[in-house]
Order: C-alpha cells, then sequence, then structure tokens
C-alpha cells in the first residue's frame, strides 16, 4: 500500500469520483477539488506528494499552478487519460 498524497483538480465531478475511486483502490491518499481557489487552499495547508491535474482544465489556471510549484517538492502530474492509466502514471512520476 502506498502512503502517496495526492491532490486531483478536475472540473468534471463524475470523473473527479473515478479517478478518486481508482487512487484509493490502489492505497493512495487522494482528495479532489473542482476549483482553483481550492487547489491553492489546500496546496497552501496540506502536504501532498503529487498535484494530479486533469485534462480538462483550462490551459491559464493549469499554468498558473506549475508556476506556484515550481520550486516546491510537489510533482505535477497534467493527466489527460483514464482513471485506469492515472495509477501507471503516478507510478512513473514518484519513480522520477
Amino acid at each position: 500500500m502506498s502512503s502517496q498524497r495526492i491532490l486531483v483538480y478536475g472540473p468534471n465531478d463524475q470523473e473527479l469520483d473515478n479517478v478518486l475511486s481508482e487512487l484509493r483502490t490502489h492505497g493512495f491518499i487522494a482528495v479532489g477539488v473542482n476549483d482553483g481557489i481550492d487547489v491553492l487552499d489546500q496546496l497552501n495547508r496540506t502536504s501532498w506528494d503529487i498535484l494530479v491535474i486533469e485534462g480538462k482544465v483550462e490551459e491559464a489556471p493549469r499554468n498558473i499552478l506549475k508556476h506556484h510549484l515550481q520550486r516546491s517538492r510537489v510533482k505535477v502530474l497534467e493527466h489527460f487519460g483514464t482513471a485506469n492509466d492515472l495509477v501507471a502514471h503516478i507510478g512513473h512520476a514518484i519513480h522520477n
């Protein structure tokens, strides 16, 4: 079981629920948010290992978040695939 803490930012509640379910099934500690202000709030008050930015997030907030985390230890993973693909992508991100 992994103890990696993953914050997922995605605008679609149903897709977000699917992603969170898949991550939790694989032992990750996962929290999802669908608002840019909530993402920044979570990043500022809680320790995260990875921020997953779902593919449907607009370019402007995506760039703001990447810039915000540039000097952080939090890895940023931009995810454009399915919930099933995400676990493999996170595994790859953790080891790189």
